[in-house]
């Protein structure tokens, strides 16, 4: 899991430093993933938006609160404008890590759980259309 929240505590605010660092984190997983590997096992990363995981907000940065008319989870500008920032700040940091590229990643999961609550199918669509061309679609789900 990528937790949003982690990463961008204040609106517009992106932190990928220290522990925070994408590749830090994957020096440590790719000690556990060469044990991992030698079991025959790989790594499906799962950035959200929405990860669930029993984070706080799925993994949503508190400060989309803050905006009492944003529709977390929707087609709606503001939230989508949110989610392609992060994505802007983050999709470059998986690159590298995709097992087509050499690195322990196999598939990437979009957003997590969803249709428990929220219904708006064209989301699901600009979320998986805004990754189109840079993660592999066919191990993106």
């Amino acid at each position: 899991y990528i937790p949003w929240n982690l990463h961008e505590q204040n609106r517009g605010t992106f932190d990928f430093s220290e522990i925070l660092d994408l590749e830090y984190v994957v020096v440590l997983l790719l000690a556990y993933v060469s044990l991992a590997a030698t079991l025959g096992l790989w790594v499906i990363l799962r950035p959200g938006p929405y990860i669930c995981a029993e984070v706080d907000l799925g993994g949503l940065p508190s400060w989309l609160l803050g905006y009492p008319e944003l529709q977390l989870r929707t087609t709606q500008q503001e939230f989508l404008d949110a989610v392609d920032k992060y994505f802007d700040h983050l999709i470059p940091r998986i690159l590298p890590l995709q097992y087509l590229r050499g690195g322990p990643v196999i598939a990437v999961q979009i957003e997590n759980e969803y249709g428990s609550f929220s219904k708006d199918g064209d989301y699901m669509e600009y979320i998986k259309e805004s990754i189109d061309g840079t993660l592999h679609p066919e191990y993106t789900f």
